[in-house]
């Protein structure tokens, strides 16, 4: 006896662990995933839009910058240029009355110190002449200044403009300045004018930042910031933004085994080497930090929820298990005979409709078993009549040759009567019913077998007319003499009209094509009738592949088992079909080494 295959589930788990199984693979699984995701792209979208709000603040900052740079550039031209500083530097003021009197030169000076308040917060002309720095717009030109970095670029520049920062009057504040050298016109350093931008605004903008935010010059020094960081965080993030080429960008680094997201700004000045860079840093978990929070809070509100889930199932699946288990218990008495203890099971559920169903089920088997033994007898009665019958019919059967004298006597009376196609179809049939009842199972070439298929198409073709067409096509290369088993074609074509074309009104077709190739004789057998769906052809390849015989497909399937049986597995028939685009059937029988030779 064929054993049954049980679905895993059935197999190795129990109703209680399928319930809660779809509650992990349905509910847990599919939410957490889900999750994950959904967090994952808010991060990334959070993330983006940080970013882009991050460059369009230091945007503004830059802009305010830029908008600056024209001005500082165009009061430090018209000032140098117009030579005026030079001989106010170069003369001897014995006392402010001196200086006052000289009206000419500071009116002359005057029109140039008049700047946009806006961007330039201060000019101041750093000399050694003692008799004037004192007085507005000149300062001293001492060690705190001569020993700063810039001093040494600015006089490096000879002349031109400098870009660069300082320190304002009060010594309190940087300053983004721009410096130029101005020299005597022997080529002596006389002083130099700093023009300093107003930072007011943008220091302002930066105190205001949540976000870390840092000014500096050429990546390195910094002119002003909203924190506080040690060397080893100033040098990170210098060389972070050293190694930087593009003017503004967001980037992830780390920073002393913090991550952190580092945005950036930087402003060229026209016609020098030196640069400044607005830079706002942020830590990567305080980004994220809103969107975790969301996470955790929709985590435990739904993992309640499957809590809760699980428990209810857990409790519905034990009780409901409980009634199955109690079910199966009256089913085995039922099964095994034992009437009297079978006790009822009360309820208006699914499990209480099934026992109602094994009540009625026990009553038709008590009444069925009493009636066992005269049915059996009956059986036996019918069985004994059948065999008469089948020795009744082998004795009356007609005699092979008597059938043929009356097919030929049938031929000649339709010949007498001038009806050619009675004549000719009788004609066929003979050779069709002699030739299959004298070939037995001895071997026949695939001229005879296509000589039958030709014989019983045109049979076919006196039947259905025009109704089907049907033709048969050999190659040329086919060894016609080839041996092979009888009656292969055969089933497959009466098959076809049966099965296929029967049922069309009108442009049936069947086509019988045999073809060789260096090994096979392959035959085809092809219609464009109805076909067969996908659970039909399945069906029949399970049948010709377990070599099952049933009710329906007897020929074919021994066809099939013949050709296993003569020439191995892989010869088997090959079907393909599909509903409403007919049957194919292919046949392959082997050369034989003469015919291969």
């Amino acid at each position: 006896m064929k054993k049954s295959r049980k679905p895993f589930l059935n197999k190795y788990i129990r109703f209680r662990g399928r319930m809660l199984l779809i509650l992990v693979i349905g509910g847990i699984i599919p939410f957490f995933g889900a999750t994950i995701y959904m967090n994952s792209k808010a991060m990334n979208i959070v993330q983006k839009q940080n970013r882009e709000a991050q460059q369009q603040e230091l945007k503004l900052m830059g802009d305010f910058i830029q908008q600056a740079v024209p001005d500082m550039y165009t009061v430090s031209q018209n000032i140098y240029v117009s030579g005026v500083l030079p001989n106010m530097i170069q003369k001897e003021y014995t006392d402010r009355t001196e200086w006052q009197k000289d009206e000419e030169v500071q009116d002359n000076l005057g029109k140039y110190l008049k700047f946009d308040q806006y961007t330039i917060s201060d000019i101041i002309v750093y000399v050694n002449n003692e008799t004037i720095y004192y007085y507005n717009p000149f300062a001293y030109l001492g060690p705190s200044i001569t020993n700063e970095k810039w001093y040494a670029d600015t006089c490096a520049a000879g002349g031109e403009p400098y870009w660069c920062f300082g320190v304002d009057r009060a010594g309190k504040q940087k300053c983004i300045q721009l410096c130029r050298q101005i020299l005597s016109a022997q080529g002596e350093t006389l002083g130099i004018l700093a023009v300093q931008m107003n930072m007011e605004l943008l220091t302002n903008v930066i105190s205001e930042r949540e976000e870390d935010t840092i000014l500096l010059f050429n990546d390195s020094e910094t002119i002003y910031a909203n924190y506080s960081m040690d060397k080893g965080q100033s040098n990170a993030l210098a060389n972070q933004l050293k190694s930087r080429v593009e003017f503004r960008n967001s980037i992830r680094y780390d920073a002393l085994e913090e991550d952190k997201l580092l945005t950036y700004e930087k402003i060229h000045p026209m016609g020098t080497s030196g640069y400044y860079t607005i830079a706002s840093t942020q830590e990567y978990s305080e980004i994220n930090e809103g969107i975790n929070r969301i996470t955790l809070i929709s985590y435990v509100v739904v993992g309640v929820g499957l809590f809760i889930s699980f428990v209810m199932i857990l409790l519905y699946s034990t009780s409901l298990s409980y009634r199955l288990k109690t079910l199966r218990r009256q089913m085995h008495l039922v099964a095994t005979g034992r009437y009297e203890k079978v006790r009822p099971i009360t309820g208006n559920d699914e499990i209480a409709e099934i026992y109602q169903e094994l009540e009625l089920m026990m009553g038709d088997i008590q009444e069925l078993t009493g009636s066992m033994i005269e049915e059996k007898v009956q059986k036996e009665k019918m069985h004994t009549r059948q065999k008469e019958v089948e020795f009744k019919m082998l004795a009356s059967q007609i005699n092979p040759h008597f059938l043929y004298n009356t097919l030929e006597t049938i031929r000649m009376k339709a010949r007498v009567n001038h009806q050619p196609e009675i004549e000719e179809l009788v004609k066929m049939l003979a050779k069709i019913m002699r030739r299959n009842i004298q070939v037995g199972h001895q071997m026949v070439s695939i001229r005879s077998e296509i000589e039958l298929i030709e014989n019983y198409l045109k049979i076919q073709s006196f039947r259905f007319g025009d109704r089907i067409r049907s033709t048969v096509t050999v190659e040329d290369n086919v060894s016609m003499e080839q041996e092979v088993m009888p009656l292969i074609i055969q089933p497959f074509v009466e098959n076809a009209f049966i099965h296929g074309l029967e049922d069309m009104t009108g442009d049936g077709q069947l086509t019988v094509h045999v073809s060789q190739n260096d090994k096979d004789i392959v035959i085809e057998i092809i219609d464009n009738g109805v076909g067969m769906n996908y659970y039909q052809l399945a069906e029949l390849r399970h049948t010709l592949s377990q070599g099952e015989q049933g009710q329906t497909h007897i020929g074919i399937n021994n066809v099939n088992q013949r050709l296993i049986m003569q020439y191995g597995k892989e010869y088997a028939v090959q079907i393909e079909s599909a509903s409403g685009k007919g049957t194919k059937v292919m046949i392959r029988v082997p050369l034989t080494r003469n015919e291969e030779d």
